[in-house]
């Protein structure tokens, strides 16, 4: 396998043409091993998929009208951890929170509330195990002696077919209210992947795969984004950044959707410009925890740009981990370090004196999100997800890192966990965390 680390080379890599790095290839075996998706059915609607969910998932789309939803899931998930979880106790791992928290809103904003009600807790405990056995999958060893992840694959395999047969509220398709998310993505994925465009059979039986992919896809990087970015925010040095979001979300109208709660309609006005200090944040604990490797097949011998013989057949990779650590690449000073600011720009406007702040998209969070015809189609979401759990969870309670060994900036967090190359980096051990209820929020 040749690792390309050299900038000049991410825009062949990424060249949509693809004369000579391929995407189908690359990864055709994994996507059939672990999703159970056959390469010569799933792919050639790939593209497809990808738009119509890009489309859908539009920072404009999100902004005005599927924000509300994300909200509404996130704050009412919250007061329920809040309920089962602090009432008796107020130190816990920084793990827990978030995965409890966002794993089941993200569940309820994507498949739907009647599905979160009926099978959240199952799905849970059944992803945690498919997702820690995943590349373990995806290794030439057979399924069939790996039982624990085969026996939870095959479970929610059954969930998923379960609710897209049966005839009851918790159907998947059709399900949503109004305009909102929930369903959305389901509906529109599922659409795609109805017939096959080469003879036209019928592709349904292929849906419960589809929507395992999509719930690994949602929830493997909104999780980790999630927990590296408030784990950041908590550690010495950055308090500044804790006061300067709660005075964000304070100064904001309270005016919105009656759905919500005046808190809530505060943090979707906030989070609705891309260009603050919440947006930032994500993206850059997202930057600090990016993915090992993103993978292309030559498809014929060529000569890189920068000479580099490749010869046919032979795999090409990047790894956005080590790309978002090269000054070459991130914007500001010590690419090693938390610093959301580094995203924040100043332009004239062409008054004398006056400048407009302004964050380039290309920038925000590396290559976590891939690049190209291929970049994952969430990301946008995943930014809105992040950042309105920030909001409220920072305006609800005061936390605070249990107090450990080292004290210094970043480093008192766990080691990221460099075993595993797809998907957000994992923590390697334990963070505890103090939470309390704001006097104000009591």
């Amino acid at each position: 396998m040749n690792f390309w680390l050299d900038p000049s080379l991410f825009s062949k890599f990424f060249a949509s043409d693809e004369h000579d790095l391929v995407f189908r290839e690359a990864v055709e075996v994994f996507t059939q091993k672990i999703f159970g998706l056959t390469s010569h059915q799933f792919f050639p609607q790939h593209q497809k998929m990808l738009q119509e969910l890009r489309n859908l998932l539009s920072p404009a789309n999100i902004a005005s009208h599927h924000a509300e939803a994300v909200a509404c899931a996130i704050e009412e998930e919250m007061d329920r951890f809040a309920a089962e979880h602090l009432e008796h106790t107020q130190e816990l791992e920084l793990e827990l929170l978030t995965q409890q928290i966002m794993f089941h809103a993200a569940l309820r904003v994507v498949y739907g509330q009647f599905f979160r009600k009926k099978f959240g807790n199952r799905v849970f405990d059944l992803f945690f195990v498919f997702d820690d056995n995943f590349e373990l999958a995806a290794s030439p060893i057979p399924n069939a002696f790996l039982r624990t992840f085969s026996r939870a694959r095959n479970e929610l395999l059954e969930i998923f077919q379960y609710s897209l047969c049966h005839d009851s509220e918790d159907r998947l398709v059709g399900s949503r209210d109004g305009n909102m998310l929930q369903g959305a993505i389901v509906e529109r994925a599922l659409n795609v992947l109805t017939t096959s465009s080469t003879n036209g059979q019928s592709l349904a039986h292929l849906h419960p795969n589809l929507l395992l992919t999509i719930l690994w896809a949602v929830q493997a990087n909104t999780l980790q984004g999630t927990y590296w970015t408030l784990g950041y925010l908590l550690c010495p040095g950055n308090e500044e950044y804790i006061r300067d979001i709660r005075r964000l979300v304070e100064g904001q109208p309270t005016s919105g959707a009656a759905s919500l709660s005046t808190l809530g309609r505060q943090c979707c006005t906030a989070v609705a410009d891309r260009k603050n200090l919440l947006h930032c944040c994500a993206a850059e604990g997202i930057r600090l925890s990016a993915p090992g490797t993103e993978v292309r097949k030559a498809v014929r011998d060529f000569t890189a740009p920068n000479s580099l013989h490749v010869r046919k057949g032979e795999l090409v990779a990047l790894c956005p981990y080590i790309s978002s650590m090269d000054a070459r690449r991130v914007p500001g000073a010590d690419p090693e370090q938390f610093n959301p600011l580094r995203y924040l720009h100043f332009e004239p406007t062409g008054v004398r004196g006056n400048s407009k702040r302004v964050v380039r998209e290309e920038e925000l969070a590396g290559l976590a999100f891939g690049g190209g015809k291929y970049r994952c189609p969430g990301k946008y979401l995943a930014f809105t997800e992040i950042s309105l759990f920030l909001a409220l969870l920072l305006a609800k309670f005061d936390i605070r890192l249990v107090p450990g060994g080292s004290e210094t900036r970043n480093s008192a967090l766990p080691p990221i966990d460099h075993s595993t190359l797809v998907g957000l980096k994992k923590p390697s051990g334990p963070c505890p965390i103090q939470i309390v209820a704001r006097p104000a929020m009591c």
